[in-house]
């Protein structure tokens, strides 16, 4: 299904040593490359260090020459697991069974549209990097990724109604409400804010400072 914004596939990369989750959407396969190269600019840059080997499946969009000719370039060792061996990539099959449940659980204990997957996949992740797991069960991948504590008192339940303000720049008259209405699906990567459905499956909207009208918290 189309997600907002045109959403058709998932790219999941978890770094092995922190098992730090990124996420990136794809309107079609062949745009991964692009896609994981500016994952990566920015990955090395948060870091300081510099990826020297990736393990793939044998899927088309990771055997192109482009995706070679890069990883070549760059001096990455390009892992690929067998054809129909999932098992050996057990570290990202785990991760997209558990995004996918937890995105399936959400839906079904909300109204929110099906056309909210991507958003909601992007919370999930944002979720598993705030919660400690098996691999390191003393700090979260956040925390070793970032090498510092995140916070969680931003975290409420999706699907929770939230109250946004409208500026008075965007009301028409002063008798117009000064907040709407709609429901957390998520929350914005580069800055402290949530983001709602779009209103007539449009455009994402980005708030930053909403009114819960739960006070539900610390739930998917």
């Amino acid at each position: 299904m189309k997600g907002f914004g045109g959403a058709m596939y998932t790219l999941t990369i978890t770094d092995d040593a922190t098992r730090y989750v990124s996420v990136r959407f794809l309107r079609n396969k062949e745009s991964v490359l692009g896609k994981f190269e500016r994952w990566l600019s920015e990955a090395e840059g948060q870091s300081g260090r510099r990826l020297k080997r990736i393990r793939t499946d044998n899927g088309l969009e990771f055997c192109s020459k482009a995706w070679e000719n890069f990883c070549s370039l760059r001096g990455i060792i390009d892992e690929r697991t067998m054809v129909y061996t999932p098992q050996l990539n057990g570290v990202a099959e785990r991760l997209n069974r558990t995004l996918l449940d937890l995105v399936r659980s959400t839906m079904s204990g909300s109204s929110l549209p099906r056309a909210s997957w991507a958003e909601l996949t992007s919370t999930a992740a944002y979720i598993c990097n705030r919660v400690m797991n098996k691999h390191n069960q003393r700090k979260t991948p956040c925390e070793l990724w970032f090498n510092r504590r995140p916070s969680a008192r931003q975290i409420r339940a999706c699907g929770c109604a939230v109250y946004v303000h409208v500026p008075s720049q965007k009301r028409k008259s002063k008798l117009e409400p000064r907040a709407r209405k709609g429901l957390l699906v998520g929350y914005v990567s580069n800055g402290k804010g949530w983001q709602q459905p779009p209103k007539g499956n449009r455009t994402r909207c980005k708030m930053n400072t909403p009114t819960y009208s739960s006070q539900e918290r610390n739930v998917v």
